[in-house]
This record gives C-alpha cells, sequence and structure tokens, in this order.
C-alpha cells in the first residue's frame, strides 16, 4: 500500500473510523452519570462516502466499533426511556403539604 491510491484509500478510511469512534465517545460520555458535569451535545455521526471498499487489514476495528455502536442504541433507548418514566414521576409528586402541582403553571392577577 505504498502507492498514492492505497495510502489515500487508508487514510480516507482511518478518517472515518476514527471519526465514528470520536462520536461513540461523546455518546458514551453523555450516557455516563456525572452530575456536574457540563452538558455536550455529540455531534451526528454520518456514513462516510467512500468509493473504495474497506481496507482488510481494518476489518476489526470496523466490527469493533459496530458493536460498540449497537451497544450505545441499546444504552441510550433504555436511558430514554427511563428519562420518560421518571418525568412521568414528577408530575404525580405530592409536596409536604399534599398538594399536587399541575403540569402546567398557573398565574395568579394580583391586581384584581
Amino acid at each position: 500500500m505504498s502507492t498514492g491510491a492505497g495510502a489515500d484509500w487508508t487514510t480516507e478510511w482511518t478518517a472515518a473510523l476514527d471519526d465514528l469512534e470520536l462520536t461513540l465517545e461523546q455518546t458514551e460520555e453523555l450516557l455516563a452519570d456525572h452530575a456536574s458535569a457540563p452538558v455536550t451535545v455529540a455531534v451526528p455521526w454520518t456514513p462516510p462516502q467512500i468509493a473504495t471498499p474497506l481496507p482488510p487489514e481494518m476489518l476489526e476495528r470496523a466490527r469493533e466499533l459496530l458493536a460498540r455502536q449497537q451497544q450505545l442504541i441499546v444504552q441510550t433507548t433504555t436511558a430514554m426511556s427511563e428519562n420518560r418514566q421518571s418525568s412521568a414521576l414528577v408530575g404525580k409528586v405530592v409536596d409536604a403539604a399534599g398538594a399536587r402541582h399541575p403540569a402546567l403553571s398557573v398565574y395568579l392577577d394580583v391586581r384584581a
């Protein structure tokens, strides 16, 4: 692979896999429980438009990244479901005085 075309081929695929790996790392960070950490947004990954097939020596790394991506899909779905359940429970919370907090804000006109 010392030819220019082969080097470009490998470089493109290396960059694409690096990009995917960075996105997976960002997603893992978002899913980790870091209450005090600033909120970051993972940049959505876009599949590369590479006209050449994946080099055979990169196949194992690509498979590992695919497995990580599939695990993160499951973890993200689970986290979203848990978040929805928690949000639903918040709406049912009764304060110490026994009053249920309404889901919508209520305003009182004190000028009347």
